[in-house]
């Protein structure tokens, strides 16, 4: 199951990369939360985890890797979840190009860190 959720995390960062192509700035956020979120789940599995809310996740994950991975990296996927609720629900989100660009890039971070600890 871990091995599909990184497959799955890698598709959706894979979409993200082509909406920022096509300036789709929102929609790629959410994209790369969503990669970010599914590589989360396939680390948590490894421990047994299996929240059930995004806030969960975000939760379980600080608590059981936070001495695995960058705290920096945490915070972001923290940050990211909330810019994506921003971009999906948000009345008049704005996001510009280079803040998507760079949630990409993060998210991009994390998967190959969630690779490399559950290798």
């Amino acid at each position: 199951m871990t091995k599909e959720k990184i497959e799955e995390a890698e598709k959706r960062l894979s979409t993200a990369k082509l909406l920022l192509e096509n300036e789709r700035f929102e929609a790629a956020v959410s994209r790369a939360y969503y990669s970010m979120f599914h590589a989360a789940k396939s680390l948590l599995q490894t421990e047994d985890s299996s929240p059930k809310t995004h806030e969960g996740v975000n939760s379980e994950l600080g608590k059981l890797f936070r001495d695995r991975i960058d705290l920096e990296l945490l915070r972001e996927f923290s940050r990211i979840k909330q810019l994506r609720e921003d971009a999906d629900y948000g009345a008049e989100s704005n996001i510009s190009k280079q803040k998507a660009t760079e949630v990409v890039e993060t998210a991009e971070k994390f998967i190959s860190r969630a690779k490399d600890i559950t290798r």
